[in-house]
């Protein structure tokens, strides 16, 4: 007797499988593609991570090699008029230092020749006029080879004491270390160094390291038309006489801005990350910012000293006041305050 056809279980289940839905397909491209940019949105944080990374352990390394090269500078000997020998920095001091401007510590920053992007480190005028000290382009640039990839720049100022008269105050230099910016692209086969100082090329091929225009605010690329050098800005601590203990030694405000170019300069101060030296030679790294009922704070680290007192902070300005902050538009990869007494 033959058995009555009875039906494949495993054919019947192949026979009703069905592959996806075009709805299923586009979900499914559409929760990878979601995956795949929050992945390509991590590459460049964790590059930019990185380089700033870098930048903070080589910055270092090349910020003591041109605080090394600013000492060497300074035992050349300048004579004055009265047949005085004045090292470099003391003839700052004594020539461009010595005016109410600077009596409280006030930074005052290079000049840079915009032809030859030196940084012009001897008195601008008086007796030491006629000595022509600077430190060129190339000295600035590290590494010193066909690459370089970062300048230094420099402010100065002296550290006030008791005394009225600054023959025995000594001298801060602030070392401000930069990346070239990377839109500065050689032409016609040049190396980035020639085109930098301009070593044997016509004006027209030579470009900026870092380049601002005539206001300070940073431009990009490296056509100028000017050099991009430290700013200034006033400060206050922040402080309410009515409830003394509101004294907060990790907040420094800026005075609020009253011009256009005054508010981008107080916005590139306040860059999480940015470096702010105060007219008392401390270092500072700005950790967050805030704007709150116009009103420009930051706050930093690390706070400012102990050895600065309360009443230097909230009483009547003195020698120990905090009055205001040099920087650079441009985040620094270090900054180092380095002192000369003479």
């Amino acid at each position: 007797m033959i058995p009555a056809h009875r039906s494949n279980p495993f054919s019947a289940r192949r026979a009703h499988r069905h592959g996806f839905s075009l709805v299923e397909i586009l979900i499914a491209v559409f929760v990878l593609a979601l995956g795949l940019l929050g992945l390509g949105a991590v590459f460049p944080v964790a590059i930019a991570d990185q380089r700033e990374g870098e930048d903070k352990t080589l910055g270092v390394s090349v910020a003591e090699s041109a605080i090394e090269q600013l000492k060497w500078i300074d035992i050349q000997s300048v004579v004055g008029a009265a047949g005085v020998d004045y090292g470099v920095w003391e003839a700052w001091a004594v020539d461009v230092l010595d005016q109410n401007a600077f009596e409280n510590g006030e930074w005052a920053v290079f000049d840079v020749d915009p032809d030859t992007g030196a940084s012009v480190i001897n008195p601008p005028q008086g007796p030491f006029a006629s000595v022509d000290v600077k430190i060129p382009l190339s000295d600035r640039l590290f590494p010193q080879t066909l690459t370089p990839q970062f300048v230094y720049d420099l402010a100065i100022h002296r550290v006030p004491n008791s005394t009225p008269t600054i023959n025995d105050d000594a001298i801060q230099l602030a070392v401000f270390l930069r990346r070239i910016d990377p839109r500065v692209k050689p032409a016609q086969g040049f190396p980035l160094y020639q085109v930098l100082t301009g070593d044997g090329l016509n004006a027209q091929l030579r470009q900026i390291p870092l380049s601002a225009d005539a206001n300070g605010l940073p431009l990009p690329g490296g056509q100028g038309p000017f050099y991009s050098t430290p700013q200034r800005l006033a400060v206050d601590v922040d402080y309410d006489a009515s409830r003394p203990e509101t004294l907060s030694r990790d907040i420094l405000e800026f005075r609020r801005p009253t011009t256009q170019v005054e508010t981008e300069l107080v916005d590139a101060a306040m860059r999480v990350g940015q470096r702010l030296v105060d007219n008392l030679g401390n270092v500072y790294e700005v950790v967050a910012s805030d704007r709150e009922q116009s009103r420009y704070r930051v706050r930093v680290t690390p706070p400012i000293p102990p050895s600065i007192t309360e009443a230097s902070l909230t009483g009547a300005p003195t020698t120990q006041s905090i009055r205001e902050v040099v920087f650079t538009p441009q985040r620094p990869a270090a900054v180092f305050v380095t002192r000369i007494d003479k």
